[in-house]
């Protein structure tokens, strides 16, 4: 299940990385265009909703990860004090 959202999480950060880079690249060019300017917007706000997506699943995962892993399994004390 881990493997899972840890891949999820990898292509959540991707898409991220990718409408952000397109976005400010579309900024960049867009030089007064008003239809390229409306088109980086709308490439930030889709870089936000993959944030917001990835963080939710990355803490879902920290949160599965810390669940499965036990402490130590021999805690009990000895009645001779060991």
């Amino acid at each position: 299940m881990s493997m899972i959202l840890l891949v999820i999480v990898i292509a959540g950060i991707l898409a991220t990385l990718i409408s952000l880079g397109l976005g400010v690249f579309n900024l960049i060019t867009s030089r007064g265009e008003k239809k390229r300017a409306l088109l980086s917007n709308k490439l930030m706000r889709w870089r936000i909703i993959f944030q917001v997506i990835t963080l939710i699943i990355f803490t879902a995962l920290l949160i599965f990860t810390k669940k499965s892993h036990h402490g130590p399994t021999d805690t009990h004390i000895h009645q001779d004090g060991r």
